[in-house]
């Protein structure tokens, strides 16, 4: 299942920036991040492989981070969602 869970995973995160940088914002906006995953031991057990997925989109960024298990997702198939929270500046105030 962790092998499943990977590109659930990059495209959570990849959503998750994607509506950060339509309002304005970068990746370093985000502040805390919470994964709400359907088998906890398949995310433990995926962390090499997420870790460069990471990095490649927040470098050394590392918002406040939750992982919650769950029984199940709203969406069919699904074993990872994401919710997080960006913390977007004025424009023109300094970040």
């Amino acid at each position: 299942m962790s092998a499943e869970l990977v590109p659930q995973f990059i495209q959570a995160i990849d959503n998750v920036i994607a509506v950060v940088r339509a309002a304005g914002g970068v990746p370093a906006d985000i502040a805390t991040m919470t994964a709400f995953v359907t088998d906890v031991a398949a995310y433990r057990s995926a962390a090499r492989d997420l870790g460069p997925a990471w990095r490649a989109r927040f470098g050394r960024h590392f918002p406040a981070m939750t992982l919650v298990g769950v029984t199940a997702l709203v969406e069919p198939g699904a074993l990872i969602e994401v919710q997080a929270t960006a913390y977007l500046a004025e424009p023109g105030a300094p970040r």
